[in-house]
C-alpha cells in the first residue's frame, strides 16, 4: 500500500481501497500471506493478467512486435506478496549471510544501487586505466526480449543451484508455472491464453528474478596477465570493459569475452540482439586508430562490430560515452530533450491566461532541471581540479555554457519577461541557481550518499582505504568529511521494522497518569531489559517555550556516552528534540 496507486488488474480492486478498508482486512490479509510464502504456492486468481500494450518511446518502426512493450496489469493484493517476496530477496543479495549470490556489479531492482553509479564506477575504470597508461575499450549487449525469455524450469533450476530455501523455490515455480492472460487493445478485450514461458512485465518480483536469471553471465572467464575485465549490468542491459596497452589487445578480449557471453545465452535460451551490440575505445592518444571486433558464435558464425566513429558516442544507461570522456555529446543530448519538454511547457500559459508563473517555474525544476543534469554525479569533473600541486581547468566552459543558455530558454517560457531581460535576473526570478551550482551541489550529496554506502558497493569498493588514481569519483568523495560516523543502511533486514512512537513510549513506561519520581523509579527498573543495540536519550526537557537551550546526552545502552551537548531551543525545535 506505500507503493502508491496502481492500475488494477482483472478483479479491479483498487489501492484506494485497500487503503480505506486496510484496519479492518489486515489480519486477514497477513494470514495467507504468511501461508504462500510458508508453504511455496502463488494463489491462481493472482496469476491472471491484463497485458496493455504500450509503444516504446522513440522512432522505431511501428510495425515491428519489439516497437512494443506489454505491461502486466495484475491484482494488487497479488502485488502485495510480489513485493514483499521482492524485497527480502533483494536485501539477501545485497547483504548475504552465508555467500554472496550477485556478482558486486549486476544492478537494478536492488536497494542503494542505481544507473549512475553503475557509470560512474566505469568513468572511475576507464580514468584509473588512463593513469596507468593503458587504453579501454567496452562493448555493450542487450538481451533479446529479456523477462519474456526466462523459462520457468531454468529459473527453478538456478534457483536451487544458488542456495535458495525450498519454500522460497515452491513460491517462484508456483508464481511462473499455469500464468494466464488477456490483451487489451484499443478498448478491446481479448480472450484469455496461457503462458508457458517468461515473467510478467509490472510484477515487483519479476526484475530480481531476471538477475538471478543471469547471474552466471557476470562469472564467465577469467582475468589474463596484463590485461584487465570487468562486467557491469543493470537489468538486461550489460557492458564488459577491457584495458591494456593497445587497442588490438582490448579487441581480442572483448571479442572471447562476448563469445562467451554469446555461446552461453544460447546454451540458456537466452537470446542477444546482434543489432544492439555496440563497440567503442576510450583512449587520449591520436595515434591510436579505430579497430572493430568479430565475434564467433556458437554455430560458428562471425559477426563483426564496428567501433563508433571517433567524434560520436556510445549511448549506455542514458549516459553517452565519447572517445575521451568529454560528455559533449551527452549534454547536448540532454539539452535536446530538456527543450522538447521546454516546448510543452509555452502552451501551459502566458502572460495573459494559464497556469500562475510560480507553478509552472516549479514544472521547469521538477521537469526540466532533472533531464539537464541526469547521472551528474558520474559525468560532472567540476571546473577546476588540483594536478601536480596546481590547479588546472577541466575545459567545461563549453557545457556550462549549453546548459545556462537551455536554462535561460526555460525561464523565458514560463516567466512573463521580456527577451532582452538579462540571465542572473532570471535565475533570481525563478529561484533557480546557475548550472554549475547545481551540479556542484548534486557533487556534494553524491558525496554524502557515498559514505552511507554498504561495504559492497562498487562505488566503496573502489575507493578503499589506500589511495589510487585521481579521478572523478575519488574528487567527488573528498567534497566531505571521510571521518564521518557510518551507519549501515542495510543493517536491519525488511522482516524487522522499527517500533512505531506509541510502541516506544510503552517500552520506557511512560504514564502521564504518574508522578516523576514514580516513573524514574520505574525507568531504572526498565534499563536492564532494553537491547544493547538501543539508543537511548536524556534530555532536560525545559517546559517553558521560553528555555533557550535544550540539553541532551545520547549513549548506547551499554553504558558508553556518545554524545552530549545543549542546542539553541529553535535549532532544537527543527530536528525534533525538546516537546
Amino acid at each position: 500500500l506505500s507503493a502508491g496507486s496502481t492500475t488494477p488488474g482483472s478483479d479491479g480492486i483498487t489501492t484506494a481501497v485497500l487503503k480505506t478498508a486496510w484496519p479492518v482486512i489486515e489480519d486477514i490479509v497477513f494470514s495467507p500471506y504468511s501461508g504462500c510464502i510458508r508453504e511455496g504456492w502463488h494463489p491462481t486468481c493472482f496469476k491472471e493478467a491484463i497485458l496493455v500494450i504500450l509503444p516504446k518511446p522513440g522512432k522505431r518502426d511501428r510495425a515491428l512486435p519489439r516497437s512494443y512493450r506489454p505491461i502486466a496489469l495484475l491484482s494488487v493484493l497479488g502485488k502485495g506478496l510480489e513485493r514483499l517476496v521482492a524485497r527480502r530477496l533483494a536485501w539477501i543479495t545485497v547483504k548475504p549471510v552465508k555467500h554472496q549470490v550477485l556478482h558486486d556489479q549486476q544492478f537494478g531492482a536492488l536497494p542503494l544501487r542505481s544507473c549512475s553509479d553503475l557509470t560512474a564506477a566505469a568513468i572511475h575504470d576507464i580514468e584509473c586505466a588512463w593513469q596507468r597508461g593503458l587504453v579501454t575499450s567496452m562493448l555493450t549487449l542487450d538481451v533479446k526480449g529479456a523477462f519474456d525469455a526466462v523459462l520457468p524450469g531454468r529459473l527453478v533450476h538456478r534457483l536451487r543451484q544458488q542456495g535458495w530455501p525450498e519454500n522460497l523455490v515452491k513460491w517462484v515455480s508456483s508464481f511462473v508455472i499455469g500464468r494466464r492472460a488477456r490483451i487489451r487493445l484499443d478498448g478491446e478485450m481479448g480472450d484469455v491464453f496461457d503462458l508457458e514461458c517468461g515473467l510478467p512485465q509490472g510484477s515487483p518480483v519479476s526484475p530480481i528474478l531476471f538477475m538471478l536469471y543471469i547471474e552466471p553471465l557476470f562469472k564467465l572467464g577469467t582475468a589474463r596477465p596484463g590485461r584487465k575485465r570487468s562486467r557491469f549490468g543493470y537489468a538486461d542491459d550489460i557492458a564488459i570493459l577491457a584495458s591494456s596497452t593497445s587497442l588490438e589487445d582490448n579487441c581480442a578480449l572483448l571479442a572471447k569475452e562476448g563469445q562467451e557471453a554469446l555461446g552461453w545465452g544460447a546454451l540458456g535460451g537466452i537470446m542477444f540482439d546482434l543489432d544492439k551490440l555496440e563497440f567503442i575505445h576510450f583512449t587520449k592518444r591520436r595515434k591510436d586508430g579505430n579497430p572493430p571486433i568479430t565475434v564467433t558464435m556458437l554455430d560458428g558464425r562471425q559477426h563483426t562490430v564496428q567501433a563508433v566513429d571517433q567524434d560520436s558516442s556510445l549511448r549506455w544507461l542514458g549516459v553517452h560515452f565519447d572517445r575521451r570522456l568529454s560528455c559533449k555529446n551527452h549534454v547536448r543530448d540532454l539539452c535536446a530533450k530538456a527543450c522538447r519538454v521546454v516546448n510543452g511547457l509555452r502552451g501551459l500559459g502566458n502572460t495573459v491566461w494559464g497556469a500562475p508563473a510560480h507553478l509552472l517555474c516549479r514544472a521547469v525544476t521538477s521537469c526540466v532541471s532533472p533531464i539537464q543534469h541526469y547521472a551528474s554525479e558520474a559525468w560532472w569533473p567540476g571546473r577546476n581540479r588540483v594536478k601536480n600541486g596546481h590547479t588546472v581547468s577541466n575545459g567545461v566552459n563549453g557545457l556550462l555554457h549549453q546548459l545556462d543558455t537551455m536554462q535561460a530558454k526555460a525561464i523565458r517560457a514560463v516567466l512573463p519577461v521580456y527577451r532582452t531581460t538579462p540571465v542572473p535576473i532570471l535565475q533570481r526570478e525563478a529561484a533557480l541557481p546557475p548550472a554549475e551550482v547545481i551540479l556542484d551541489a548534486k557533487l556534494y550529496k553524491a558525496s554524502v550518499r557515498i559514505h552511507r554506502l554498504d561495504e559492497r558497493h562498487p562505488l566503496r569498493k573502489r575507493l578503499g582505504d589506500r589511495p589510487g588514481p585521481d579521478s572523478r569519483l575519488r574528487r567527488m568523495a573528498r567534497l566531505v568529511d571521510g571521518n564521518a560516523e557510518y551507519v549501515d543502511p542495510l543493517e536491519l533486514p525488511p522482516w524487522e521494522r522499527l517500533a512505531d512512537w506509541h510502541t516506544v513510549l510503552r517500552k520506557v513506561g511512560y504514564d502521564p497518569g504518574k508522578a516523576k519520581e514514580e516513573l524514574a523509579l520505574e525507568f531504572t527498573d526498565r534499563l536492564g531489559t532494553f537491547s544493547k543495540r538501543d539508543v537511548v536519550i536524556y534530555s532536560d526537557g525545559p517546559r517553558a517555550p521560553s528555555a533557550l537551550a535544550l540539553l541532551v546526552s545520547i549513549g548506547i545502552n551499554a553504558g558508553v556516552g556518545a554524545l552530549s551537548g545543549s542546542w539553541p531551543w529553535q535549532t532544537t525545535r527543527s530536528l525534533g528534540f525538546g516537546s
